[in-house]
C-alpha cells in the first residue's frame, strides 16, 4: 500500500489497467508491466527513476514481497478471475477510499492448485534464466 499511497494521482488509470487484464508481474517494461513497470508507464519515467524518486528505500527483485506478490498476475488476469489481482483492488480501492480492513482470502481447491503450478512454472524460469 505504500507503493500505492506514494503514487496516487496514477492510482485511477492503474485500476483500469488492472480491471482491464493489463498487469503483468512478470515484466518491469512494455505496454503491460507489473506494478512498478506499469506505475513508470503512467508517469512517462523509467522504472529505476520511479522506485528512486517516488518509492524511498524501494528494491526491485524477489526479495521485495510486493513483487513476489505480482508475480502472480499475469496478462488478462482481472479481478474477477483472480485472486491476487482481487487482493490489489482492495488495496487500491482503500487508498482511494482511506477506509482501511483486513481483507479475507478463501480459495478454491482449483485456484490453489493453479496458483501452485503457475508459480512452478516462475520458478522454472528464473531458474533457466540463472543458469544461462
Amino acid at each position: 500500500m505504500f507503493i500505492f499511497e506514494r503514487l496516487k494521482s496514477e492510482l485511477p488509470k492503474f485500476k483500469n489497467l488492472l480491471i482491464e487484464g493489463k498487469i503483468n508481474g512478470s515484466q518491469y517494461s512494455g505496454t503491460c508491466a507489473c506494478l512498478v513497470g506499469t506505475m513508470a508507464n503512467l508517469k512517462s519515467k523509467e522504472v529505476n527513476e520511479v522506485c528512486t524518486d517516488f518509492i524511498p528505500f524501494y528494491e526491485k527483485g524477489t526479495q521485495n514481497m510486493g513483487e513476489t506478490w505480482f508475480l502472480n498476475i499475469k496478462e488478462d488476469d482481472t479481478p474477477e478471475n483472480n485472486q491476487f489481482s482481487a487482493h490489489v483492488l482492495k488495496l487500491v480501492e482503500m487508498v482511494e477510499s482511506g477506509q482501511y480492513y483486513t481483507i479475507e482470502y478463501n480459495p478454491t481447491e482449483e485456484q490453489l492448485k493453479e496458483y501452485e503450478a503457475y508459480r512452478e512454472s516462475i520458478k522454472k524460469e528464473i531458474t533457466n534464466h540463472a543458469k544461462a
